[in-house]
């Protein structure tokens, strides 16, 4: 009577655990399918792209303006670079920049604070300080220059020195030339030079040189701002007296 109660426990026990296996087995895939749903939400697929290609963009916006300016591009960009340009040929158009060494130099619509170069040319701009051996402005300025030579045509300058110097519709304060200068419908506060071409409508403050010629006007020559220094210091000197 033992052995079949023995059998019946055993089968019993084999008929729970394979219940027990087929409900684990079953939690099992409900757990796998719950996790399957979760790694691939549609949200994170849409967000990796946007953020790729909003940075993109402002790499290559970054990395394209200081690149152009100092590395010899020769193209400056439009914003004033705080930097030295160095290149064999610099070309400026509608922006600025605050020092330039090169070859040479071409100015349109723009400004240089500071340039040191063999030729400067500038059209609708103004260079603040330069040296070179030659300079055209037209339509512009410039405030002081060292040059051999330097031709303005309807523009202005503070101060020129140099060699040859020609102002054509223009105006400049200080004019020193070792050789020549030429005012062509120009006007000169102060021109100091070997010779002073005087053409058409030109006309100088004061005038100190070994020779002048042309058809315009002199308001003070060497000798007659002699004269009129002695006769200053003649009157100076007689009230000082009549004051004692």
């Amino acid at each position: 009577m033992s052995e079949p109660k023995g059998a019946s426990s055993a089968d019993g026990l084999s008929a729970a655990e394979g219940q027990a296996a087929v409900e684990a087995i079953a939690e099992a895939e409900a757990a796998e399918a719950g996790h399957a749903v979760e790694p691939h939400p549609a949200p994170r697929r849409r967000r990796r792209p946007k953020v790729a290609a909003e940075s993109k963009p402002r790499q290559a916006d970054g990395d394209a303006d200081p690149s152009e300016g100092p590395a010899g591009a020769g193209l400056v960009p439009v914003m004033a670079l705080d930097e030295t340009v160095r290149a064999e040929s610099v070309t400026i158009t509608q922006g600025g920049a605050m020092h330039v060494e090169a070859g040479t130099v071409n100015v349109t619509q723009g400004g240089v604070q500071d340039a040191r170069a063999e030729r400067i040319e500038v059209r609708q701009g103004g260079v603040g300080r330069a040296e070179v051996d030659e300079l055209i402005i037209t339509q512009g300025g410039v405030g002081l220059v060292r040059a051999e030579q330097a031709t303005i045509r309807q523009g202005g300058a503070g101060a020129i020195i140099g060699d040859r110097v020609e102002l054509q519709q223009g105006l400049a304060r200080l004019v020193i030339a070792r050789e020549t200068v030429r005012l062509e419908q120009a006007v000169a506060r102060t021109v100091m030079a070997r010779e002073v071409v005087l053409g058409d409508r030109g006309f100088a403050g004061l005038v100190i040189a070994r020779t002048v010629t042309g058809q315009g006007r002199i308001l003070l020559d060497w000798r007659a701002g002699l004269a009129l220094g002695a006769a200053f210091a003649l009157v100076w000197t007689l009230l000082r007296g009549r004051a004692r």
